[in-house]
């Protein structure tokens, strides 16, 4: 009798797996499956949409950042050459990193240096300069001051992933071995979640202090998300919730005993934070300059109608505006190409997210699972977190628009992240199988 073979197409990847044949059936015949042998690639979807990003980032940014910039270079491209000179280092990174099988970054100890690194450069900045009150900002050459905590967005998914990746390499070995009652219960959820909610707090406390509470947020949000992304178990989360409950219930307590007694220098580095919600809710307290730039904001979206008034026309960006190029770039890409613009930008941090979530559920490990939901959801939540700060969705929040916004080590360190997803697309997910049905005793 001929063969007869049913293949299921996939993506392939580089891999050589012995087949095993299959029990017999009634026919006579046997199933077999083997794995296919192709080169390994990344995901396609993910590198166009990114370029699409960067490039439509940097034709928004040279029309945003022209005035400024005029002071610098006649032609005003200073701000366009640092951030093209900061995209070609990021995709250098990305090119190096897709190089690499994943079980070279796949190691607690690369992630433990890397983590000692990005928390050392976060503790630096209680010793920089202040801007605008707050001491967020280091200054490195070539590229001026740039925010470790960045760095530590990035570097925080890549921690997390290692670390439970670890975790279950040690529990297949019975080195942690899961135990029954409160007393395994405890330990577990100390294990899965409550020693990396230190490992993640200890450099936050530093970022609150800054005063750096969107990262703080930020990084808090995508940190639970990378937990979630990890499987845990649901005891784990029962215990470890009652655990912050009583902690959290403990701080307040705290505060509000003491509120009183608090210098008066450490209350006073969050009141933009105050100033922030009340310039959101309306309230009566704030003053015109306080209100200035977000009505500026939305002047520029208003006026850009469903086309906009033409690329470089933008009227905002010549010192109306400030922060154009910066955390306010939507604004005025909306007044440049519409509604149209703004929705085509939407559109493609959507589809990153897509994308990043398909390769997320494709995971082969946990650390494939955690890097590619925690880089999809930190780059997506920031950038609607922008976009709702200039449409006044959300109280402002000094958040820039990834791939979008003036700050070259900031588009730079989300490179990297695209790299560590990207190389988890091509080497980190599961390898779907040939199925062959052959006359038994043949093959």
């Amino acid at each position: 009798m001929p063969d007869v073979a049913k293949k299921v197409t996939a993506r392939p990847e580089r891999r050589t797996v012995s087949a095993a044949p299959a029990p017999e059936n009634r026919s006579g015949l046997q199933l077999r499956q083997r794995m296919v042998e192709e080169p390994a690639h990344v995901d396609t979807g993910l590198v166009i949409t990114v370029v699409l990003m960067l490039c439509f980032g940097l034709v928004m940014l040279f029309s945003a950042s022209m005035s400024a910039s005029i002071s610098q270079t006649s032609d005003g491209t200073s701000y366009l050459l640092r951030q093209l000179t900061a995209n070609l280092i990021g995709i250098v990174f990305i090119v190096l990193i897709t190089k690499f099988n994943i079980k070279v970054f796949d190691r607690i100890e690369i992630a433990a240096v890397v983590y000692i690194i990005s928390t050392f450069l976060v503790f630096l900045t209680l010793f920089s300069t202040p801007i605008n009150g707050a001491r967020r900002w280091l200054q490195i050459p070539l590229f001026g001051s740039f925010q470790p905590t960045e760095l530590h967005k990035v570097v925080m998914v890549y921690t997390l992933a290692c670390y439970e990746s670890w975790l279950n390499k040690q529990r297949a070995l019975r080195r942690f071995k899961q135990l029954s009652g409160f007393k395994g219960a405890l330990r577990d959820a100390w294990l899965d979640i409550l020693l990396p909610c230190v490992i993640i707090f200890l450099p936050l406390l530093i970022v609150l202090y800054q005063p750096h509470v969107s990262g703080f947020l930020i990084i808090t949000v995508v940190s639970f998300i990378c937990l979630l992304a990890a499987g845990l178990r649901l005891r784990s989360w029962l215990v470890s919730g009652a655990v912050g409950v009583v902690l959290i219930a403990l701080v307040a307590g705290v505060f509000i005993v003491f509120h009183d007694q608090l210098p008066e220098s450490l209350v006073s580095r969050y009141d933009h934070v105050v100033t922030r919600i009340e310039i959101f809710t309306g309230s009566s307290s704030v003053t015109e300059d306080e209100i200035y730039q977000t009505r500026q904001a939305r002047i520029a979206i208003g006026s850009g109608g469903w086309t906009g008034v033409g690329l470089a026309q933008g009227k905002q960006k010549y010192n109306y505006l400030p922060e154009g190029h910066n955390d306010y770039i939507f604004s005025n890409l909306v007044e440049e190409t519409g509604f149209i613009g703004g929705i085509a930008v939407i559109a493609l941090f959507l589809i990153f997210f897509i994308l990043g979530m398909r390769v997320a559920f494709r995971a082969s490990s946990v650390y494939s699972q955690i890097v590619a939901t925690g880089i999809s959801s930190l780059i997506t939540i920031q950038a609607l977190l922008n976009i709702g700060v200039n449409v006044e969705a959300i109280p402002p929040t000094g958040i820039s628009l990834p791939f979008f916004s003036y700050g070259g080590t900031s588009n730079m360190f989300f490179l990297i992240g695209v790299g560590l997803l990207l190389n988890v697309s091509k080497y980190g997910v599961r390898v779907k199988e040939d199925t062959q049905i052959v006359e038994a005793g043949n093959g």
